[in-house]
């Protein structure tokens, strides 16, 4: 078979926002590329941690999907995210091989079968969702997930606290957090949130 490279280009995350551990993420402003090569060919073992998270994901991929993976497949760092270093780089790898699958096989997986893959391999969806989808968002495992970017004020609070403390130690980051999470309190927009989810309805969010 002739080899076929597809790059993926995934943004890095941040999790465990505020009250929302393991459930609450936000896609950055920071992309890696990942380059996935389905060929024929008996490929060479990787010592490279996140190439082998790749490649974990789409052996992962292949097994939902009841298919044989090709027999060689490669994977590259074009732009690397950190390791270790809170940016979801592990998400990254995990769903940049589950989306190549996809893509190679020509869409056999939906998006929530997709999140469902990736948030497997990772234990939980916080990372995993934003990763995926963009923007911030809840990972809910009975329901899979939903869209907070229709929360203006949230959205632009919750930038703020990871752009502010991103650098600082603990306490400052805390406390940075906790002067923001004040100026939402007072908002319309929090009234108009905790009312629609004690009413089960969509919430009708004004940016005030």
């Amino acid at each position: 078979m002739e080899p076929t490279a597809i790059t993926v280009r995934v943004p890095a995350t941040s999790a465990n926002l505020g009250a929302g551990f393991d459930c609450l993420g936000l896609a950055l402003d920071m992309f890696a590329s990942v380059t996935v090569t389905f060929s024929g060919a008996e490929q060479p073992p990787t010592d490279d941690v996140g190439e082998k998270m790749v490649l974990t994901a789409i052996k992962q991929t292949y097994l939902r999907l009841g298919r044989q993976a090709p027999h060689g497949i490669r994977s590259r760092y074009n732009v690397a995210i950190p390791l270790g270093r809170g940016l979801g780089a592990s998400a990254v790898a995990r769903v940049a091989g589950v989306v190549a699958v996809n893509e190679y096989e020509r869409g056999p997986l939906s998006e929530a079968q997709m999140l469902d893959i990736a948030s497997d391999l990772e234990g939980h969806g916080d990372n995993a969702c934003p990763a995926l989808f963009g923007g911030l968002q809840v990972f809910n495992v009975l329901s899979g997930r939903s869209s907070l970017a229709a929360g203006p004020i949230a959205v632009r609070m919750t930038i703020e606290a990871v752009n502010r403390g991103l650098d600082v130690p603990l306490a400052d980051g805390l406390a940075i957090e906790a002067e923001l999470f004040g100026q939402i309190a007072s908002s319309s927009d929090m009234k108009e949130g905790t009312a629609a989810f004690l009413e089960k309805r969509p919430a009708k969010f004004t940016g005030k």
